[in-house]
């Protein structure tokens, strides 16, 4: 089975922003948030295919991850046994793996720290809205069967911080030649 481009309803392109929470942690990050510098970086959004097995949806995202330099964390998943379950079908796991999948931006998850030591550096918390879910579902088109594949939606890719799109310190060739006049 290959993967199937997806009709034009089915890209879930339109962006969504999260819902603003309440947590222990909220004004610990609104303080972080309010010190970050935002800077409006509209990347390319996420590989929109209906994809038949996991191990083609995870090539697709490292390389998207690896281009955009950017790097993304599950927050929440739902497995296959939950899905088969929940909607009376027999999905396989080993083709699916997990039939929900929230990614979050990494500087948008914010996590004290574990360790008693010396930090030199600090969290990397900016607030990022960043995320997008990648879910299991049905899809047919009119008089057919239908068939499940994993699809990307609930998508929004402006990120406050640099990606690939800019360059850094790290990016500069080390074996420069150096004119000196």
């Amino acid at each position: 089975m290959n993967d199937e481009e997806l009709s034009k309803l089915l890209n879930f392109l339109t962006e969504k922003t999260s819902r603003e929470r309440s947590s222990r942690t909220k004004p610990d990050r609104d303080a972080m948030a309010l010190a970050h510098v935002d800077m409006g970086n509209h990347v390319e959004p996420v590989p929109r295919k209906g994809f038949t097995r996991w191990p083609n949806w995870s090539a697709a995202f490292d390389a998207y991850c690896k281009t955009s330099r950017l790097a993304f964390r599950v927050r929440t998943f739902k497995t296959v046994q939950e899905y088969n379950w929940m909607h009376d079908v027999n999905l396989d796991e080993e083709r699916f793996y997990n039939s929900f999948v929230n990614y979050r931006c990494i500087p948008s998850v914010f996590q004290k720290s574990r360790g008693g030591g010396k930090q030199h550096v600090g969290p990397n918390y900016t607030g990022c809205r960043a995320r997008f879910d990648l879910k299991g579902a049905g899809i047919s088109a009119a008089r057919e069967a239908s068939r499940h594949r994993l699809v990307v939606m609930n998508e929004f890719h402006l990120h406050n911080h640099p990606s690939g799109l800019h360059f850094g310190v790290k990016d500069f060739p080390r074996t420069a030649l150096l004119r000196i006049q």
